[in-house]
């Protein structure tokens, strides 16, 4: 009788080394975009679904605008009957942070010393690396080469993780805003921005 493989996981070490070329990869052949993160999720009246959003942040992702129907079968993604092809987006767990502005950087190289201390600490003299939370809601605005004053706004209608969690595999449906979904109640409470969506309408 055969031996069971046993499955070999990715140290923590690989996984961060990993994610870096990720974030290089995006930046070198992927596509710009700012992403909004849900901050909370909540369920109104009517299975009416409300986010709640942290800042908006400024990073790569990476595009399947043709998935094919074994990778949505895997994911349980795939309709027949569905009049339009899902859009994928293969994103970062983690992004890299200055230390010193707090902001995202995308563009930097890094030396072979700050490559070795991200690797095995998950920090270097002057750049983190800090998750990134995509779940259902999360808002996704995408530039384009040819008209960079024209973004085009989808939201993640479901997520999944790879198996060592290196990337999110997110299933994007194009964003259609709901007016009155905020409130002058809810604008005098909080800052916070609002988003209501119906799960049924989405398939899900």
């Amino acid at each position: 009788m055969a031996l069971r493989q046993a499955k070999i996981q990715p140290t923590l070490e690989e996984k961060r080394y990993i994610t870096l070329q990720f974030l290089e990869a995006a930046f070198m052949s992927g596509s710009e975009v700012n992403i909004t993160p849900v901050e909370a999720y909540g369920l109104s009246d009517l299975s009416g679904e409300r986010f709640t959003y942290k800042d908006q942040v400024n990073t790569y992702v990476i595009f399947d605008e043709r998935p094919t129907p074994k990778l949505l079968q895997k994911f349980g993604w795939y309709r027949e009957d569905a009049e339009q092809i899902p859009v994928i987006a293969y994103i970062a767990t983690h992004l890299l942070y200055d230390k010193q502005t707090e902001e995202v950087v995308n563009e930097v190289l890094l030396d072979g010393n700050e490559m070795q201390d991200l690797v095995a600490l998950g920090e270097s003299e002057h750049y983190e690396l800090k998750d990134l939370k995509i779940t259902r809601g999360a808002l996704i605005e995408i530039y384009y080469d040819f008209n960079p004053d024209k973004l085009n706004k989808f939201y993640v209608a479901d997520v999944k993780t790879d198996l060592v969690s290196i990337n999110y595999v997110a299933n994007l449906v194009p964003y259609k805003n709901d007016k009155s979904s905020e409130t002058d109640e809810d604008a005098n409470r909080t800052n916070q921005k609002f988003l209501k969506t119906k799960t049924e309408e989405q398939g899900f």
